[in-house]
């Protein structure tokens, strides 16, 4: 699950990694979860933004509360919070990250392995 917003510089620059990663996966039980916070006025840019970056899909967080909702709470954007098949937090990253690099698919291998 990465939080995002359009605001945010780093959100918009890992957004690719992370299509990519995506894409890497694609068959596995492996979803990339983006939620952008946007504001209600700005949530048609960060569609089209999604949009742009397939095979991400758009999700919206409405009230902007779930960065706070996080526990702990999210540090900053973008927020990675990575979950296992138990639902529970795995690894976190806040800032931007290379998802689409070797160290981001350990992780995500690690977790599938069950580690």
């Amino acid at each position: 699950m990465n939080v995002w917003a359009t605001w945010c510089g780093p959100c918009v620059i890992e957004m690719p990694t992370l299509a990519n990663l995506q894409a890497a996966y694609a068959g596995k039980p492996v979803e990339v979860v983006t939620i952008s916070i946007d504001s209600e006025d700005s949530a048609e840019k960060a569609k089209l933004f999604i949009g742009k970056h397939p095979p991400l899909k758009f999700y919206h967080d409405r009230s902007m509360k779930l960065p706070f909702a996080l526990k702990p709470a999210a540090a900053g954007m973008p927020t990675t919070v990575i979950y296992g098949a138990d639902g529970l937090e795995k690894a976190r990253v806040s800032g931007e990250a290379d998802w689409a690099g070797p160290d981001a698919r350990a992780v995500i291998d690690r977790v599938l392995a069950g580690d």
